[in-house]
């Protein structure tokens, strides 16, 4: 299974990320729901993006669960050196 996240800009027109989405169709990719960014980030859009990276996580962690673990831990013990 293949997955695809979006973040698309207002300044590349609103349709810009449906373009991409459609021109991506044949990949047979599940579209993740996309994330439109106006200007600078607010709040609200730095919590749409942690959603989608939470997405994109969940998604590696059904995927490649050793990996995934390896990852973290890895990671846990970096912070504790």
């Amino acid at each position: 299974t293949k997955y695809l996240g979006v973040m698309g800009s207002y300044g590349w027109g609103t349709n810009a990320v449906n373009y991409l989405a459609e021109m991506l169709t044949p990949v047979g990719a599940e579209i993740l729901e996309p994330v439109y960014i106006k200007g600078l980030p607010d709040e609200e859009t730095i919590v749409d993006i942690n959603k989608l990276a939470d997405g994109i996580a969940e998604k590696q962690k059904r995927l490649y669960p050793i990996f995934f673990l390896s990852l973290v831990l890895t990671e846990t013990f970096s912070l504790l050196l």
